[in-house]
């Protein structure tokens, strides 16, 4: 049975930082990506910092081997933002030729926000999901990362990152078990989910 991974990716940049903005989110490079195995209880931390995390090259073998084994694999604001991070890595990287080559494969991707975005008509943010539905939010706005990346803060990165796996694991798990997300702290606005 395929394996089911929640995950997060981290960037050295911001959007405001590139020339393109948004169009040239492949080019915002990755700092930290989490895989948390949902089945096994244990996060999967890349990095792209000379430290004891696996680098770049082990994050690129780890996603061609869930590519090909059909994982599933959870994600907030994944489709968008995330896996176009991981395909413009590993074009830069010199892993794959280009950006169109490194598509899902066989993996079945469950994007929250892109979902709720569908459902709703608008964004919301992780934030006032995880708030309103876990009573607890992030540990920092997205965008101190890429600052902090920069300064060599490393290991703060990395907790931030884990930490944002674990509320899309949780919102996910919530919504599958309660069928619904709330979208106020009282629980009284609702959107249905079935994921």
């Amino acid at each position: 049975m395929p394996l089911t991974y929640v995950f997060d990716v981290e960037t050295v940049f911001l959007s405001y930082e590139l020339e393109g903005r948004w169009e040239e989110v492949h080019h915002m490079r990755v700092s930290v990506c989490d895989f948390y195995d949902v089945e096994a209880g244990t996060h999967h931390i890349f990095t792209a910092a000379p430290d004891e995390h696996p680098g770049i090259r082990e994050l690129f073998e780890f996603v061609s081997r869930l590519r090909n084994e059909g994982a599933t694999l959870v994600s907030f604001a994944g489709e968008g933002f995330d896996w176009k991070v991981l395909q413009g890595e590993f074009a830069m990287s010199g892993f794959i030729e280009n950006r169109a080559q490194f598509d899902h494969g066989k993996i079945r991707m469950v994007d929250l926000q892109a979902q709720l975005i569908e459902r709703l008509g608008w964004r919301i943010s992780l934030e006032n999901l995880a708030v309103c539905n876990l009573g607890e939010g992030k540990s920092m706005r997205a965008v101190e990362a890429p600052k902090l990346w920069r300064q060599g803060r490393w290991p703060e990165v990395v907790e931030y990152c884990k930490r944002d796996v674990e509320l899309t694991y949780r919102l996910w798990e919530h919504g599958r078990r309660q069928g619904y997300l709330a979208l106020s702290a009282d629980g009284k606005i609702r959107v249905p989910v079935k994921w």
